[in-house]
């Protein structure tokens, strides 16, 4: 199918006058006639409706004439479309009716008369039927790009009769500053390649300033490499001799400190299992000191139960000793006394026989108690030695510790943290040589860079092949409309335009 559409009809209206209608044909159409019938007023309504800005220019036949309506068909469905602007300008209303079909509340939608490259203006619009949205164009040198507008197409769409007797290039608007863009549209037209992909550059100016920067820049941290070398008082060999020192220092430190660690832990584990010890001994004494409390009371019980034994025994042989005589307590005779429980010689006997047995028990477990005293009192003496011993041994370990191993771990350590910060300054100073050449490198890259870039940008010219067709085809064209003793066209690409029978277009005349 083929993009694209044809204009069918010009249509002015207005209130209280009858439609003035200019029908057109698909593909080239001609307006021929006297000067001042309105041939431009034709062109330049369609290109008004086509989103020129500003108003139409005033006729002295507008009367009450006050909107423009261009219908077209697209190719590709053949749907016809209605395209409608107000004669002072605005926006456009698109219809999907002929011209001669709208009414007055017949459907429609808005179209911006400026391109954003979007369906929802009638440039948009335009290039959507021609199969042409969203295509970019290169503009200048730099790559700089624009999107497509269907008014830079109008070159091609509308052309009026000072284009056709120009002796420029008809590709060609006149305007220098547009012809990058208009070379562009020209490729764009025949090939169906646009510059989406060309790259595009900072304009020269801004490109020079940033260049321009950029090298301040890279200059800056060059000079702060160079001090950063300078401070570090070496060159790079000295620099690399001074790590491996640091280092073979550090391991011999790491293993120097490992072994003292080793040798702290030691004494400190054997510390605290002293002092465990220690004070299992002294809960020890302790207990010990509450058994001989106890065992001393106990032995006071046994000298008192003694002392009352050797009593009784002692009261028992007086009382035997004693004669009979009248009761004491109700003064009978003894011959007439009937007193129960009262002792008598055998009785006493026996109770000091029993005392003494008695007494000679307690004296057993008081000599038992005795010897019990003395191991405790034994024990007790060699605890204190002992605790005594673990003391010295404590504090001769504690101070080992204090004033031998922690200093030694310490200095050590701080010994280790000088040779860190050595080896961190010097690696600092290495990576500083290694910025340095990569900056170098990085300027004299950007320099070859910045002379490369300093230069134009060349870009692809349309290609012969597609300029041989076109000439091809304008070829036959011309034979078709009989022109005279044809031979030969092709296109001259210095120009810009169709050389025919080897001769310049513009030779030729009208």
């Amino acid at each position: 199918m083929t993009s694209g559409f044809s204009i069918d009809e010009v249509r002015v209206k207005g209130n209280h006058m009858p439609d003035a209608i200019a029908a057109l044909g698909r593909g080239l159409s001609l307006l021929t006639g006297p000067s001042d019938t309105g041939k431009s007023f034709i062109a330049d309504a369609m290109n008004h409706v086509f989103g020129a800005s500003g108003s139409l220019r005033d006729v002295p036949e507008r009367g009450t004439y006050d909107r423009i309506q261009v219908q077209i068909c697209a190719y590709e469905t053949g749907t016809v479309y209605t395209l409608e602007r107000a004669w002072a300008g605005g926006a456009v209303l698109l219809y999907s009716l002929a011209a001669s079909e709208i009414e007055e509340f017949s459907p429609s939608r808005i179209l911006k008369d400026t391109h954003d490259g979007t369906g929802d203006s009638v440039s948009g619009f335009l290039l959507g039927l021609s199969g042409l949205q969203g295509k970019q164009l290169r503009k200048n040198a730099s790559g700089a790009k624009d999107s497509l507008s269907f008014r830079n197409l109008l070159n091609y769409v509308l052309v009026q009769e000072e284009r056709i007797i120009a002796k420029s290039s008809p590709f060609l608007s006149g305007q220098v500053m547009d012809v990058t863009k208009e070379e562009s549209i020209f490729r764009c037209l025949l090939t169906g390649v646009d510059d989406s992909a060309v790259n595009t550059l900072p304009d020269a100016k801004v490109r020079k300033g940033l260049d321009a920067g950029r090298k301040e820049v890279l200059e800056t941290l060059i000079n702060q490499a160079h001090q950063r070398i300078a401070s570090a008082a070496g060159t790079q060999e000295d620099l690399i001799k001074e790590i491996a020192l640091v280092e073979e220092a550090v391991s011999n430190q790491t293993a120097f400190i490992q072994n003292i660690s080793a040798e702290l832990d030691q004494q400190q584990t054997q510390l605290k299992e002293l002092w465990a010890t220690r004070q299992k001994k002294q809960a020890r004494q302790e207990q010990i000191s509450a058994l001989t409390d106890r065992f001393n009371l106990l032995k006071e019980h046994y000298d008192a139960d003694i002392a009352r034994l050797q009593s009784t025994q002692e009261s028992g042989r007086l009382l035997v000793q004693l004669a009979e005589g009248p009761c004491p307590l109700c003064g009978a005779d003894p011959a007439n006394h009937r007193h129960e429980g009262l002792l008598k010689s055998d009785d006493v006997e026996q109770l000091t026989e029993a005392c003494s047995a008695e007494q000679r028990k307690v004296e057993r477990l008081k000599q038992e108690l005795e010897k019990t005293l003395e191991r405790l009192s034994q024990e007790s003496s060699d605890i204190d030695e002992s605790i005594m011993a673990d003391d010295a041994k404590i504090t001769e370990l504690r101070s080992t510790i204090a004033t031998d191993l922690e200093p030694k771990v310490r200095l050590t350590k701080e010994g280790f943290g000088e040779l860190l910060k050595r080896k961190k300054e010097a690696e600092r100073a290495l990576i500083a040589y290694d910025e340095l050449r990569r900056l170098e490198s990085a300027r004299a890259e950007f320099d070859i860079k910045t002379k490369q870039e300093g230069g134009k940008q060349t870009y692809e010219a349309t290609p012969p092949r597609v300029t041989d067709e076109l000439a091809l085809i304008i070829q036959e064209l011309l034979k078709e409309w009989n022109y005279p003793s044809l031979e030969r066209v092709v296109f001259d690409s210095s120009t810009r335009d169709i050389v025919i029978d080897g001769k310049p277009r513009a030779s030729h005349g009208k």
